[in-house]
Parts: structure tokens; C-alpha cells; sequence
């Protein structure tokens, strides 16, 4: 081998693959590998999420419809139906450019990182450090609100189910500070002790999603009460009192937003997933 073969840039086909593009349960497949070479990164994790397991965790991270529940108060108030359905509509269209470049950006360099490892590779290098940085602290502090708001929006629906099925017990602020304390300290436990089975869960719990999905559609369908349909799409409302039913709506406009946030849930599990890329 020559001096000059030595300095030559590296390539994807340099990656040491193995031999017949075979699957390994920690490495993955052949391409996984050379993407990993080629972004210079050691392969720490085991890929066991494969796409119907992955599907399920972004499905289930966001809970769309789940959220939609818990957060339309928002826009119902600050809006009114008018408002919601059609910030939601906003909303969905601006989350769909979004998703659809991450989604390229993860094709090419299928990492963890995500977002911070994108502008370390797409900005302007005399910025690379700077930006990265400050969006990997973004990525951070959402990763962490993530998980607290999470655990207590679960730990006061627990409470809430309580209050409905026992006309006796009085509700307490610190009841739900408890109650998040342990759903949080579950979800450490479990993703400690049981990750390998997290994917297979993740495939049953999506089952559930979907399908409690329409059953909780067709109840509302059927059992709720039926509005004028114009009144519907049409009539915007100030319920929050901020005497501009523009700004009220724009308010309103995170009954739209907090829904549709998480989709970047399987980037960040690219290196735990087959064939990432």
C-alpha cells in the first residue's frame, strides 16, 4: 500500500460490513454499519427496534389523540371549534414540511443526535460548534420537560379517574405530585431493567392505540351532543378574554401544536434500529 492510498479520504465502502450483507441482533445490517462508519461513530446500543416496533413508539410517544383529548380546553376556549379545527389544520400542514425534511436528514445520517448532529454537519462551519451546541441544550431541556409534563398529565388522569369512581376520596395537590413521582420513577425502572422488551410492547400498546382510537370516536359519535355544522368551522370565539379573536385563536393554536410534537421520537432511536436508514 502506497503513502498516497493512506491519506485517502474514507470511503463508505471501507466500512468493515462482514460478509453477505448479514443482520447482526447489535450491529444490524450491512448499511447500518457503514452509516455508522461513516459518521465516524462506535455502535454502543443493541438494534433491536425493527419498523412496526419503531412505528409504535413514535405512535405512541406523540398520543395524538390521547393529547387532543387532554388539551383542546386550549383551543375550545381560545377559539373556539372554528379556531381549533382549523389551527389544528395550520398546525398539521406546517408539522408535515417539518417532519418530511427531518425525515431526509435522517436518511443521510441516521444518528441519535438528531437535530444537533444535522447542523454540526449542514451549518456554515465557522458556526457548526456554536449552533450545535445550543441546539443540543434545546433538545435537552425538551427531552426533560418531555418527560416531566408526561409523567404528571398520567399521574393526574390516575387521580382523575379516582375522583370519578370514588365520590368519597378528596383530592390533594401532593396526591398528584406522587402520583407523577411514580409514573416517572416506573418509566426509569422499566427502561433500565426491561428495554429489550420494550419493542414488543411497543407493537401490543400500538394495537390498543388504534383500535381505542375508533372506540373512542365511535362513543363520542354517537353519544354526544350534535351541533349546527356552519356554527362548527365557521364561528370563532374570545373565551379567554383577550379581546382579539385573532389573538385569542393564535393562543389557541397550542391545542394544535402539542399534539403533533414528538415525531423526531424515532431519530433519536436510529442506532437502536434495523436498518435506519
Amino acid at each position: 500500500m502506497s503513502i498516497d492510498d493512506d491519506k485517502r479520504p474514507l470511503d463508505v465502502h471501507d466500512a468493515p460490513i462482514g460478509i453477505n450483507d448479514n443482520v447482526e441482533e447489535k450491529k444490524g445490517t450491512a448499511a447500518d454499519r457503514a452509516d455508522m462508519y461513516r459518521m465516524g461513530k462506535t455502535q454502543e446500543m443493541t438494534r433491536n427496534f425493527r419498523f412496526l416496533s419503531i412505528f409504535g413508539f413514535s405512535m405512541i410517544l406523540m398520543a395524538s389523540w390521547e393529547f387532543s383529548l387532554s388539551v383542546s380546553t386550549i383551543g375550545l376556549v381560545n377559539g373556539g371549534t372554528a379556531g381549533t379545527i382549523w389551527m389544528f389544520f395550520v398546525c398539521w400542514m406546517g408539522f408535515l414540511f417539518v417532519n418530511t425534511s427531518m425525515a431526509e436528514m435522517a436518511s443521510m445520517a441516521p444518528t441519535t443526535g438528531g437535530q444537533y448532529h444535522w447542523v454540526s454537519e449542514f451549518a456554515p462551519s465557522q458556526y457548526q460548534k456554536l449552533i450545535s451546541y445550543l441546539m443540543g441544550r434545546m433538545c435537552v431541556l425538551g427531552w426533560q420537560t418531555s418527560c416531566a409534563s408526561s409523567a404528571f398529565i398520567t399521574g393526574t388522569q390516575i387521580q382523575g379517574l379516582i375522583v370519578l369512581n370514588n365520590p368519597d376520596y378528596v383530592p390533594k395537590p401532593w396526591h398528584g405530585t406522587l402520583l407523577t413521582i411514580a409514573i416517572a420513577a416506573f418509566s426509569v425502572l422499566f427502561n433500565i431493567h426491561l428495554a429489550r422488551k420494550l419493542p414488543l410492547i411497543e407493537a401490543i400498546v400500538l394495537v390498543i392505540h388504534v383500535f381505542a382510537f375508533f372506540g373512542i370516536l365511535s362513543t363520542l359519535w354517537v353519544l354526544s351532543p350534535r351541533a349546527d355544522a356552519k356554527a362548527v368551522f365557521t364561528q370563532f370565539s374570545d373565551g379567554g378574554g383577550w379581546n382579539s379573536i385573532g389573538g385569542s385563536t393564535l393562543v389557541g393554536i397550542l391545542a394544535g401544536v402539542l399534539p403533533l410534537l414528538g415525531a423526531d421520537a424515532a431519530v433519536h432511536m436510529s442506532e437502536e434500529l434495523h436498518d435506519a436508514s
